[in-house]
């Protein structure tokens, strides 16, 4: 495969046949089972509990595609390294294809909630020996290549395009050891997470394993002035919607010179982040 030449590449290839793990401190059985039988007796965050309705929606996608293995409560404890974490309903105003602005909701997955101090699955993760993140600061890199783009094409036009690969992260799935430790529940049952869990520090890390590729990949063909896209059929070319400008540029638009040194990328860059 072509990302067999990736630095990053044995890492990727274990992930994939093996699953995702990450360094996690374990904690000893009587602390585990106390943590667990106090979170199931404590249920979800208040967010969540008065929404039940929009909780079980979110979390039937991930059930149907196989993403999450449902459970009754009662065996619970008796799944090894198995622990209980809750979950919250955040919530944000966006717009639906109209431009009709509506509320969109968010289940977050509080892996972080400190039952006990210091044994949190996020405060137990050994985060020194995880792989650095190369795409940490992504937002920061698009305006720095906006603010050159402009400066060198002050009348052009300046497209932008993203994409959300979320179904891509759900698609990581984990070693046995970290799904039981990363359960959730959903009425009567608690759901195991086959898949990243979202709420998880060291999650975004792994799923980048496989997200900087594609985007340094992406990178290397916009460099590369021997490229000719048609050289490769892309059967979903027809369902790419064309480029559309939403306002005319009326005046030019100067931009100001930065203090330091920008790279100059006329082909247009790709870039990534979690």
């Amino acid at each position: 495969p072509i990302f067999k030449l990736h630095k990053d590449w044995e890492y990727l290839k274990n992930q994939l046949q093996k699953g995702a793990a990450y360094p996690l401190r374990r904690i000893g059985k009587v602390a585990r089972l106390k943590n667990l039988h106090h979170m199931m007796l404590r249920g979800n965050h208040k967010s969540s509990e008065s929404k039940i309705e929009i909780v079980q929606n979110l979390t039937q996608d991930d059930v149907t595609k196989g993403f999450a293995l449902p459970l009754p409560q009662l065996v619970a404890p008796l799944i090894k390294n198995g622990e209980v974490y809750p979950v919250g309903l955040a919530s944000n105003q966006t717009f639906n294809e109209t431009g009709k602005e509506i509320l969109r909701y968010r289940l977050t997955h509080d892996l972080s909630f400190p039952v006990k101090k210091g044994i949190a699955i996020n405060n137990r993760v050994e985060k020194d020996k995880l792989l650095v993140l190369q795409y940490g600061f992504a937002f920061l890199r698009t305006l720095h290549h906006l603010h050159t783009l402009r400066q060198n094409h002050p009348q052009g036009i300046l497209l932008i395009n993203k994409r959300d690969l979320k179904d891509a992260y759900r698609r990581v799935h984990t070693w046995a050891h970290i799904a039981a430790a990363c359960m959730i529940l959903v009425q009567d049952f608690v759901l195991m997470l086959l898949r990243l869990p979202f709420g998880s520090s060291p999650a975004p890390g792994k799923f980048c394993l496989s997200s900087e590729m594609v985007v340094d990949l992406a990178n290397d063909l916009l460099s590369d002035i021997s490229w000719d896209n048609t050289d490769f059929p892309i059967p979903y070319i027809a369902q790419i919607p064309q480029p559309s400008q939403s306002k005319p540029l009326t005046h030019p638009v100067q931009a100001l010179p930065l203090e330091v040194p920008t790279p100059y990328r006329p082909s247009g860059c790709c870039d990534g982040y979690v």
